[in-house]
């Protein structure tokens, strides 16, 4: 007796159908993948802000001072202002200072040979990917930090030195003796994406 073998095999209209499904499954996630993703990339850069104001916090309590850069300043700030104003340092120097690595900078912004950090205390580690080629401290969009720190002693972080104008977007704030503040995903200063350390 002879049996009849068959075979099973999809239809091209069944692939199809497949492949459509698929492609409205990922249609529907990719947008929520990239929420989670920017949220992922707000909530690193809410711990790297609370990192550098604690590290800042520290190194005050261990020396009585703030790691200002040229000390003329009522306050000073580092961050993308060192690219723009002469006077203010890149926020690279600063790291130095928090992480005890010695520099060339002597003078102004930096820790060589260990001006700013006689002790040699690390107050904040900072993995490689998080700094760029400068050597500065980045958020997760590449854009540097900006920190600005009360050196004037008066309970106001505010950039007024050498006629420059406040921190983007913060004005003043008051009750604060550092601020630390990231650009957002948009890279703009005092846009409604900015991530800041005083709110």
């Amino acid at each position: 007796m002879n049996r009849k073998e068959t075979k099973s095999a999809f239809t091209l209209i069944e692939v199809l159908v497949v492949i459509a499904i698929i492609g409205i499954l990922a249609a529907l996630l990719l947008p929520t993948l990239g929420k989670a993703r920017l949220k992922a990339k707000i909530a690193k850069s809410q711990t790297e802000i609370h990192s550098i104001e604690t590290a800042l916090k520290a190194y005050y309590t261990e020396y009585g001072k703030w790691p200002n850069g040229n000390g003329t300043a009522a306050d000073y700030s580092y961050g993308s202002f060192g690219a723009v104003y002469t006077g203010y340092c890149p926020n690279g120097g600063l790291m130095n200072t928090l992480r005890a690595i010695q520099d060339s900078d002597a003078l102004v912004c930096g820790n060589g040979p260990d001006v700013n950090n006689p002790r040699k205390i690390v107050f904040i580690e900072i993995k490689n990917d998080s700094l760029d080629s400068s050597g500065n401290f980045v958020d997760p969009w590449k854009n540097s930090y900006q920190i600005t720190i009360d050196t004037g002693y008066d309970n106001l972080c505010q950039n007024l030195a050498n006629g420059k104008p406040n921190p983007v977007g913060a004005g003043s704030v008051t009750n604060r003796n550092a601020v630390v503040w990231s650009l957002g995903p948009d890279g703009i200063g005092g846009t409604a994406d900015d991530i800041t350390s005083w709110k």
